[in-house]
């Protein structure tokens, strides 16, 4: 060993410091497997025989590459370290240790466990060249300056808060959780990704003082010339931790915007937001009152099981699940406020729903996931531990951003649960997902290793929840708990009716209210469909309204089915054009999702004077297609576009029932035959239009607009996403 001058005083209390912060992000027991390791060889051996990471030989050698080469540079600064601190070999040797330890917290995650070897080759990269500085100073220590003595002392605590950083992605250590105010107010929070960055800045610093003393060393510098240089580097140091914030704010858009690319989350909030609209005021509040419901949120339940964790809400078609859902949605967190202000409830969602199709996406986990994955972000990226584990999933040192496997979306939700006490899941219409017994096995697993508490809506003959969800934790949706809702929304619609001389003076609003929800049978999609077709009828006199309304329960409209062969009978008994209307405007809705004026120029081919198309010309055409023509089967919903009223109303249009003008009953044709209807209007669309630019002169450049600019003069061309090619199989 070289002869060296004594370690400057302050260097092993830099170290313990060092070590200290790195063993207090750790638990108890991963600070008793906190071991030293003699060299990197050492390390690899250890990482090599986890199990975890032995299933995955090939994925895994190109990382134990990229520790050996990041080994190989901490070993060379050791080797410079002990030139002017003597020989200190538990430096290195706990320095390699904590290496390892980090290393083995992620390898329960294999992809994540890629992504951090990424990681660790990117700072081994950024190491300054010390085996050029152990060559140039190996024979004469004095010539070490106090700056570059001061460099090698901060690299070490650098290495260290890199160690630190991974800890608390990976560490199994629970404590509180911090308050929003205290995480914004602390000036010392920074997530993994910003704390990584500035670590390699403050590398990159070290990495300039290094270089520049291999040049002084070389060419003899003067003392003024390392002066200056040593002071615009500090002056660096300074410009840089000004312009943090500004920094970390800039990153932390980024960084967002980078994870939605990631996740790729459906339009979820649309279903909620309808959701909302069709629920009456003062409604569904007696859910808040249910026994089951008080013990399954309870903070103190008296098992935490998963079978507990889950509870389950079972209602025929057209009861009202979905309305239900976004009550319950929209509550918890309010009737809940009373909880600890450290733990806020939150309530994530997703609905399964018949239209999922016609927005692009389909009724899959993959869709479920990622819209529960981006909603875990966007409520808890204040949480360090929640954003640090998003942000490494993205893994933004990659050329090109890939969207979230299944795999990645699975294990980030797995990674934010367990620091969530009062989160909870609410998924509607369970029977519409596509591999619900694999969704519910999900949700098992998360129960049972986290605080999550899970809540299910679907009909009653899904045979998974059936066998597994024990009497205690579900509920069927029957006409006891829904015919005083179905009440409070008849009531008001009655009112109107009467006021615009719908009914007759003498009616009884009361007894009319009744008598419906007796024969509505806890069914308040029924309940919408009656008063949508009593509604439509303009040419019933009053009388008739009425004495269709008091029909005996035993003689009148007693399920879905027979108010749905009613208004199949009304429709095919209208008008021929309204009749031609009709069938056109519930082909269209059954396959796409068009506006007022993309459906009118989709079923109206010949309507093509301008004046058709101002406000007073669209509201005509709404009301001939809801209320007129469809009978209430179809609606407009707050986005503009036209759906079916319910799942079932789709059903029954392409099913139909026993009474029916049609073979099979349904009032539009097979899926083939209607996608052939719909391809020949296109084409015959664009056959149609005038041959010349639509924007511009020809000849000459083209006018750069909207789409939905061109949409104003052509309204059909906007619906430019139609599936052409998926359709081939269908038509043919």
């Amino acid at each position: 060993m070289l002869d060296a001058p004594v370690a400057p005083p302050d260097a092993g209390t830099l170290f313990t410091q060092a070590r200290d912060t790195f063993l207090a992000s750790l638990s108890a027991a991963e600070r008793q497997n906190l071991s030293g390791c003699s060299d990197i060889n050492e390390v690899l051996d250890r990482i090599a025989s986890i199990a975890s990471l032995s299933k995955a030989k090939k994925r895994i050698f190109p990382c134990l590459e990229k520790i050996k080469t990041f080994g190989d540079n901490m070993s060379t600064y050791f080797k410079v370290l002990e030139i002017f601190c003597g020989s200190h070999p538990e430096w290195a040797n706990l320095a390699l240790g904590s290496l390892f330890l980090v290393l083995q917290l992620s390898s329960n995650f294999v992809s994540f466990f890629e992504k951090l070897c990424d990681t660790v080759q990117q700072f081994g990269e950024r190491m300054p060249r010390y085996q050029e500085l152990y060559d140039a100073f190996a024979s004469r220590p004095g010539a070490i300056s106090g700056q570059l003595r001061r460099s090698l002392l901060c690299v070490y605590t650098h290495i260290f808060e890199f160690f630190t950083a991974v800890s608390r992605v990976f560490s199994k250590q629970c404590g509180r959780i911090k308050r929003t105010p205290q995480v914004i107010a602390s000036l010392m929070w920074k997530p993994f990704d910003l704390r990584f960055q500035k670590i390699l800045a403050y590398i990159k610093i070290h990495q300039e003082i290094v270089r520049d003393e291999l040049q002084f060393a070389s060419i003899a510098a003067s003392q003024s010339t390392i002066r200056k240089d040593i002071s615009q580097l500090e002056a660096l140091i300074k410009a840089a931790d000004g312009m943090a914030d500004t920094h970390d704010q800039l990153s932390k858009t980024l960084i967002s915007m980078q994870l939605m690319q990631w996740l790729q989350p459906p339009e979820y909030e649309l279903d909620l937001e309808h959701a909302q609209q069709e629920k009456t005021e003062c409604t569904m509040e007696w859910i808040w009152e249910l026994p089951q419901l008080i013990e399954w949120k309870s903070e103190n339940r008296n098992s935490q099981e998963s079978s507990s964790s889950i509870f389950w809400i079972q209602g025929n078609p057209g009861s009202g699940k979905t309305v239900l859902a976004s009550s319950i949605i929209a509550g918890l967190p309010s009737v809940d406020s009373a909880r600890s202000s450290d733990y806020p409830v939150e309530v994530m969602y997703f609905f399964f729903n018949q239209t999922s199709h016609m927005r692009g996406t389909r009724n899959s986990l993959p869709n479920a996931y990622r819209a529960l994955a981006a909603q875990l972000y966007h409520r808890f990226h204040h949480l360090e531990k929640v954003h640090n584990v998003f942000a490494m999933g993205t893994n933004r040192m990659a050329t090109k951003l890939t969207p979230a496997s299944v795999n990645e979306l699975v294990e980030a939700i797995s990674q934010c649960l367990p620091h969530l006490p009062n989160l909870f899941f609410v998924l509607d219409a369970l029977d519409e997902c596509e591999d619900s017994d694999k969704l519910l096995k999900q949700l098992r697993q998360w129960c049972d290793s986290s605080p999550l508490r899970v809540l299910l809506l679907s009909r009653p003959d899904l045979a998974s929840l059936r066998r597994t969800i024990p009497a205690g934790s579900k509920m069927l949706l029957d006409r006891n708990f829904i015919n005083g809702d179905i009440a409070m929304y008849l009531q008001p619609e009655i009112e109107i009716m009467c006021l615009e001389g719908l009914l007759p003076s003498y009616a009884d609003v009361g007894s009319i209210v009744n008598h419906l929800v007796d024969r509505a049978e806890g069914m308040f999609l029924w309940a919408r469909l009656m008063v949508n077709y009593i509604s439509s009828q303009e040419a019933l006199t009053r009388r008739q309204r009425m004495d269709m309304i008091m029909e005996p329960k035993s003689e009148g409209l007693d399920s879905l089915g027979d108010l749905y062969d009613r208004i199949a009978n009304r429709i095919r008994s209208s008008t021929p054009r309204n009749k031609e209307l009709a069938h056109k405007a519930l082909l269209w809705i059954a396959h796409t999702c068009l506006d007022s004026l993309e459906l009118r120029e989709a079923i109206w081919p010949e309507s093509r004077d301008p004046e058709d198309k101002d406000e007073t010309g669209t509201e005509q055409f709404e009301h001939a297609v809801i209320i007129t023509c469809c009978c209430g089967l179809v609606e407009k919903r707050q986005t503009g576009k036209f759906h079916y009223i319910h799942l079932t109303a789709l059903e029954f249009a392409r099913l139909g029932s026993t009474f029916s003008e049609r073979p099979n009953g349904a009032l539009i044709p097979g899926e083939g035959e209607a996608k052939v209807a719909i391809v020949a209007r296109l084409l015959s669309y664009l056959a149609a239009l005038p041959p010349r630019p639509l924007f511009g002169q020809l000849g000459g450049k083209a006018i750069r607009i909207p789409l939905g600019a061109a949409g104003l003069c052509f309204p059909f061309p906007a619906f430019h996403g139609f599936p052409l090619q998926s359709m081939r199989s269908s038509c043919q």
